[in-house]
């Protein structure tokens, strides 16, 4: 009883304490580190680096560096923090990014501001320059350090103009590619598709060993929980027999048009995510630097994320004969409207429907703004996800709980909710005509990937079904289109992993000396493997060690 008082103080204390406009919130805990030692210097730098950034920039205070810690790190309402040395010194690697040092030659560079995991990339790498910026320019240097309780009369510029921004976000991290071997090919159908992943959805309750993983092969399933985090709602419905029919839809205004903004990184939360194989060479579709489009079967396309856009995960459209469904994650503003404009290079008809293949705890500054006319189409675990967020959604949505089966013309679109995996709910849309599979975040071609809200078994078993369907054209979260090899390497890379891990939570190894020690030397080439190994460590050891059973 007492652990669920503490967590509805808490609940009671975040309208007020957490400013949800604010795109970017700065933690300070005056006197526990000289870089920001008074209330007024934490404020005039929170200036500065709201004109460096073209972003509004809030300060929060806290009376000791681990209740920032908190927020920084399991509530995720604060995006940049400045810490002691000390304190710094007793983390694990991996738990924050450390942004460049704004005051270079300071008398004590142990003490550093750090950003938090689970930002947006183009944030992380916004604040990255910025912070460079102001080493570079020195002008930090008569704020950091300062006594004074007050705030300073710092002569600031208003910041600088931008298009509309949307709340900050509040969780997760990364994601980046492979290439191996090919796996058979299998024969299936529509029904027996959306058989199987009723059965990949809710697997039963069994207690965790290592020896499980080669046991997954015959479909044997093991559920887990998460660490605990911020509490959640009631739990989800009892899912319906049969997908939902979708009505059909009348004639639609067609949508926004695109914004030009900055130039951001690729990938999810990376901060020098490079370019994967022959990224350089593609060419951005219509007037948006985010995008490139890749035809795979007649009236089937890839949009493809490229570097210095504002898309941070693959996508895919496919036009009717009245309008075009769209799909994907992680979608910013920016990054709709650009896969409009990179629509409009293919087909004039509308975008009418986008399915949202999942959505990430804490991100309630993407996947809400969708142009007029759009409906989303969901799963439910998602729709539960983006509905307990601070924001609601505002567009219509239509939700399923086992699949949904679209018809558009000669092409059928195949949603199935494979339940938990790489987030909360992963949605797998199949095009049966074309055998031509999106899995989104399931899988990531040539790199470790971002296991940071990953259920391992669930994801586990979620990416046998996925290699068991033998699609001849796999469309991965990160990476290029390929065939059934990006699944297998990208299953044989986090077999590996999760066994690795298993394998110390079962020699009684420590978190800390697990994310140290384990390394992944016949995966060392993967794209992220130096960035994320650790995180994906981290996380996979949480999650497995709350089940394990010796």
């Amino acid at each position: 009883m007492t652990f669920f008082r503490i967590l509805f103080f808490v609940l009671l204390l975040l309208p007020l304490a957490s400013p949800v406009l604010a795109k970017v919130t700065l933690g300070v805990v005056p006197q526990a580190q000289s870089l920001l030692s008074s209330e007024g210097a934490a404020q005039d730098f929170a200036r500065l680096l709201e004109r460096e950034m073209g972003e509004e920039v809030a300060v929060q205070f806290f009376k000791d560096e681990k209740e920032l810690h908190e927020w920084v790190s399991r509530y995720r309402l604060v995006d940049v923090a400045a810490f002691s040395g000390g304190y710094l010194a007793k983390q694990l690697p991996g738990e924050f990014f450390r942004l460049e040092h704004p005051r270079p030659g300071t008398g004590n560079p142990a003490e550093h501001f750090v950003a938090r995991q689970g930002l947006y990339p183009w944030m992380l790498k916004k604040l990255q320059k910025s912070f460079a910026a102001l080493a570079q320019s020195g002008a930090a240097g008569s704020i950091l350090g300062q006594s004074t309780s007050a705030p300073s009369s710092l002569p600031l510029p208003p910041p600088a103009s931008s298009p509309p921004k949307s709340p900050p976000p509040v969780e997760t991290r990364d994601e980046p590619k492979p290439e191996v071997v090919a796996a058979p090919p299998a024969e299936f159908s529509v029904q027996e598709t959306l058989e199987e992943a009723a059965e990949v959805e809710a697997p039963p309750v069994a207690p965790v060993t290592e020896e499980m993983l080669d046991a997954t092969d015959q479909g044997e399933a093991v559920d887990f929980t998460s660490p605990p985090d911020l509490p959640t709602t009631p739990p989800l419905p009892e899912p319906l027999a049969n997908p939902l029919p979708l009505p059909v839809p009348a004639p639609l205004p067609a949508p926004a048009q695109p914004v030009s903004p900055s130039a951001p990184p690729s990938g999810e939360a990376v901060m020098t995510m490079t370019p994967g194989a022959g990224e350089e060479k593609r060419n951005p579709a219509g007037d948006q630097p985010s995008y490139a489009v890749e035809q795979l079967a007649e009236n089937i396309y890839a949009a493809l994320t490229l570097p210095g856009g504002q898309a941070s995960s693959n996508a895919f459209f496919v036009v009717g004969p009245e309008y075009v469904v769209a799909g994907g994650a992680h979608m910013s503003q920016e990054a709709v409207n650009h896969l409009v404009t990179a629509i409009a290079t293919v087909t004039d008809k509308p975008l009418r429907h986008f399915v949202l293949a999942h959505h990430h705890r804490g991100y309630h500054h993407i996947d809400y703004e969708f142009p007029a006319g759009v409906d989303l189409l969901i799963s439910w675990p998602t729709w539960k996800t983006m509905d307990e967020e601070k924001r609601k959604p505002e567009r219509p949505a239509f939700f399923f709980t086992d699949g949904l089966t679209l018809k558009l013309g000669e092409t059928t679109v195949i949603m199935t909710n494979m339940g938990r995996a790489h987030s909360e709910g992963d949605t797998l849309v199949f095009f049966p005509e074309a055998e031509i599979l999106f899995t989104s975040d399931l899988v990531y071609g040539e790199s470790v990937g971002y296991l940071g809200d990953g259920y391992m078994e669930d994801w586990l078993l979620a990416l046998e079904f996925i290699e068991r369907l033998g699609a001849k054209q796999v469309i991965p979260g990160f990476g290029p289109p390929s065939d059934n090899r990006v699944i297998v390497a990208f299953k044989t890379y986090f077999r590996a992993l999760v066994s690795e891990v298993l394998k110390h939570i079962e020699q009684g190894d420590s978190l800390e000396r697990t994310v140290r020690s384990l390394r992944l030397p016949d995966h060392a080439e993967l794209k992220g493997y130096e960035q994320f190994l650790g995180a994906n460590v981290r996380r996979a050891y949480l999650e497995l060690r709350e089940n394990f059973v010796p």
